[in-house]
C-alpha cells in the first residue's frame, strides 16, 4: 500500500518541500487523514495547528476547485471546494508575512510513483 499527502494553500516558503509549513492557510489530503475528507489546517508562526473537517470526502479521478481565504486582519481563515463554504477557522492563524502559493504531494510509504494534477493555481489579494 502505498501513502502520500497532498497539501495546497499558502505558504511563506513555495518551495519547501516540508509537509507542514509554519504560518501557513493549507487543504490537505491523504486517505488516512480525516477519513478521506480534505482537511482545512491553519498553523501559526509556532507551528501550533487548528483543523477544520470540510465534510468533503476525496473522489479519485475528479478535480476540485479550492479556495483560501484571509481576512486583512487575519482573524478569520475561510475554506471553499468547488464554491461551497466548507470550514472556518479563526485559531492559531499566520502571521502577517509574505506568502505564495504551493502545491505538494508527499509520499511517505511505498515505492509507486505517485502524481497530482494540478489544472490552475492562482493567487490573488484583495485590499
Amino acid at each position: 500500500t502505498n501513502t502520500f499527502t497532498t497539501s495546497v494553500g499558502l505558504v511563506p516558503t513555495p518551495s519547501s518541500v516540508v509537509l507542514n509549513v509554519n504560518n501557513s492557510l493549507v487543504v490537505k489530503y491523504s486517505h488516512g487523514l480525516n477519513s478521506g475528507k480534505f482537511l482545512a489546517v491553519s498553523r501559526d508562526n509556532a507551528g501550533t495547528e487548528t483543523t477544520a473537517d470540510t465534510g468533503v470526502t476525496v473522489t479519485a479521478d475528479v478535480g476540485y476547485l479550492i479556495t483560501i481565504c484571509i481576512d486583512k486582519s487575519l482573524s478569520e481563515a475561510r475554506y471553499y471546494i468547488d464554491g461551497v463554504y466548507v470550514a472556518r477557522i479563526t485559531a492559531n492563524l499566520p502571521s502577517a508575512v509574505a506568502t505564495g502559493q504551493r502545491a505538494t504531494i508527499v509520499k511517505s510509504v511505498g515505492i509507486t510513483a505517485r502524481s497530482f494534477i494540478l489544472a490552475s493555481f492562482m493567487y490573488s489579494s484583495v485590499y
